[in-house]
């Protein structure tokens, strides 16, 4: 069997990249007897493509007999026209295959079983919080997932949900396959001192300055409303798009000298940031799974989420629920982490408990059935 993957989207950060390679080296693990021919476009970034290739050759865990790359210094943009408008088959780059596995951008023809991996449908149930070009090419690529794929994997059962209802796609189509916890972040050894560095007493941690979806402007208010003058906010990761907007928000709070913008944090330093803070608060409108509430509950983190989309199913009984549309709901979650005892101990506990449920193992064990199942 050929199975070829797309995998542009790890010339990005994100949690679409950490799916990809995570899923390709466990492929890779457990199917000896397969060709893996990996696609990536990419103008700037083919490198990446590249360095994570000569990582697999490097890997004496895998068949690296059987693995072929088909990188191609293109823009995405001209990917997007070439598959998306002008429906270009993938083979045309590739060869024949017998199962093609599509990326999250875009959505090229194949003669090959066609299996795609839908992360969530953010830019469609929360449109105004996207750039209208992301929105128009997301809609674009949905109609042709809807056509013309065999199979859609969905990360979350809320992400099935989502395009049973929003999309009118047959529930015998759809598979429900769980991500993991990323591999880099489960081996880093943590930075102890950058956080110590950082200089600070009592923090929180959260992601929610990536975009406006994760519900900065919520967070900030429900933290300007804890009377604890020696307690920090820091928020971690670089906006994707809506940047003055984001920076807009902590600039007009009354509380921004308490609140610390890191951007790019490594491995290490992100794994210590959470073994050190008071808990990590993700008060999202929407997530398709929710990779850092795993992060965060694998070193003992205790986590507040949202009540909304996937974070239930990731969060179990590890975390402490509330509303993202209320301030006040989301200071009386950050509260009860940082004055219950009891209860932090409790969520520390079922946190070691609830990751145990998800691996890459059990990820690419699932996906390898859906390719041979053709």
């Amino acid at each position: 069997m050929r199975v070829v993957i797309d995998i542009s989207q790890i010339a990005y950060p994100g949690g679409v990249g950490v799916y990809t390679r995570n899923l390709v080296l466990n492929l890779l693990k457990i199917d000896k007897s397969s060709t893996y021919c990996l696609f990536g476009l990419s103008l700037r970034n083919k490198n990446i493509f590249e360095d994570f290739y000569r990582k697999l050759l490097n890997n004496e865990n895998i068949n690296r007999s059987n693995l072929e790359k088909k990188f191609y210094s293109l823009p995405v943009s001209l990917g997007e026209i070439l598959f998306n408008r002008l429906r270009l088959p993938i083979e045309v780059f590739t060869e024949k295959a017998d199962v093609f596995h599509s990326s999250d951008w875009t959505e090229p023809k194949s003669k090959a079983f066609k299996i795609t991996t839908v992360h969530d449908l953010a830019p469609l149930i929360y449109s105004k919080l996207h750039h209208p070009k992301i929105v128009k090419v997301f809609k674009r690529k949905l109609k042709l997932v809807k056509k013309e794929s065999n199979i859609i994997i969905a990360v979350s059962k809320n992400t099935k949900k989502d395009l049973i209802k929003r999309l009118g796609i047959k529930e015998k189509r759809i598979r429900v396959i769980y991500e993991g916890l990323n591999n880099n972040f489960l081996k880093a050894k943590a930075d102890l001192d950058f956080v110590k560095k950082l200089n600070l007493k009592k923090f929180i941690v959260s992601d929610a300055i990536k975009n406006p979806r994760k519900n900065l402007k919520n967070l900030v208010k429900a933290f300007e409303k804890i009377e604890d003058n020696d307690l920090f906010l820091v928020l971690f990761g670089q906006p994707l798009w809506a940047k003055e907007k984001q920076s807009s928000i902590i600039k007009q709070s009354n509380k921004k000298d308490k609140i610390i913008v890191l951007d790019y944090l490594s491995a290490g330093q992100l794994k210590a940031l959470y073994q050190k803070s008071l808990g990590a608060v993700f008060p999202s409108f929407y997530e398709g799974f929710g990779l850092s509430l795993l992060e965060a509950m694998s070193v003992g983190c205790p986590v507040v989420a949202a009540n909304t989309s996937s974070l239930p199913e990731v969060t179990g009984e590890a975390g402490i629920l509330v509303n993202p549309h209320k301030a006040e709901d989301i200071k009386r979650g950050i509260k009860r982490i940082l004055e219950d005892k009891t209860k932090k101990e409790e969520l520390i506990k079922s946190g070691f408990k609830q990751i145990n449920k998800f691996s890459w193992e059990k990820t690419a064990e699932q996906t390898l059935k859906i390719y041979r199942s053709i």
